[in-house]
């Protein structure tokens, strides 16, 4: 921070990171983070430290394949699903934990195999169901520019489900970023995860979390 009227220093105390914005794009080297504003406010003085303020440039996201070596389709696969510290309204029993996962996906060059289904099945009573002989296989189309355009903004949600005797309640969401799998697989004919963790959440709280493996296959040029 830059010495200004207003700002008073003791020199006794180390700076902390209270007076800084830490940020990092996900994707180095490929989508760069540039900070536009990145300053201190001067008029607070009630403290050693100053608030920050930033407004930062992300580069809008899009899919850069070599022209000579553009997979047709991407296939996406999820296995060995499992979750753990499952969490659900206070009115309910931890016995009537009757967890299972629902799959979606609104875009329209994202579709499911006809070998996997949109649900697992149910465990009972458990807040830590495994599911470790589903898999869910996804092929998302890349063939042209428009595809490759509505990838970008691509998220496939994973709801675990409660099931109950009259109806069904959410538990929580996970949401994956399916535009940035695709990414991280570019130029490998295989790319995967094993244990990938991640959360569900339910009208802002965490509400358990979810593991599983993911491997992402390229289907080439004919």
């Amino acid at each position: 921070m830059q010495r200004a009227a207003g700002i008073k220093y003791d020199y006794s105390s180390m700076p902390s990171y209270a007076d800084r914005i830490l940020y990092r794009s996900n994707q180095e080297g490929i989508r760069k983070v540039e900070a536009i504003v990145y300053e201190p406010i001067h008029q607070f003085s009630t403290s050693l430290h100053k608030p920050m303020r930033g407004l930062f440039f992300l580069p809008d996201r899009k899919i850069r394949f070599d022209p000579s070596n553009q997979p047709q389709a991407v296939i996406v696969t999820f296995t060995h699903l499992k979750a753990k510290k499952l969490r659900i309204k206070d009115d309910i029993l931890h016995s009537d934990i009757n967890p299972y996962l629902e799959f979606s996906c609104d875009a329209r060059c994202v579709k499911m195999s006809k070998s996997s289904k949109h649900r697992t099945e149910t465990t009972y009573t458990t807040d830590r169901p495994t599911w470790p002989t589903q898999t869910v296989r996804y092929k998302v189309e890349l063939s042209s520019s428009k595809r490759l355009n509505e990838i970008k903004d691509t998220l496939l949600h994973i709801r675990c489900m409660n099931e109950g005797i009259r109806a069904s309640s959410v538990i929580g969401t996970v949401v994956i970023d399916l535009a940035n799998i695709i990414c991280k697989s570019i130029s490998k004919e295989e790319w995967q995860q094993r244990e990938v963790e991640t959360h569900f959440y339910r009208g802002g709280t965490q509400t358990g979390k979810l593991y599983y493996n993911i491997k992402v296959r390229w289907e080439e040029n004919e």
